[in-house]
């Protein structure tokens, strides 16, 4: 049990950092698609913190439960 629950988080929080990183792709190849008034750099920063904090998480499994 022990093992399907961590690799499940393990893949969730992999999902969730890919997903990010792929917005963060379309800012930066299509910023035409996105609304005239957004503030990229800032839609950017933030998908960056997301993503620091899946990573941090993921890093910690590994770290302490050998996920």
């Amino acid at each position: 049990m022990r093992d399907i629950l961590l690799k499940a988080c393990k893949k969730y929080y992999t999902a969730l950092i890919e997903r990010h990183r792929s917005n963060i792709e379309v800012l930066l190849t299509s910023p035409s698609g996105i609304g005239e008034h957004q503030d990229i750099q800032a839609s950017i920063e933030k998908e960056l913190g997301i993503i620091a904090d899946y990573s941090g998480k993921l890093e910690m499994l590994e770290r302490y439960f050998n996920a």
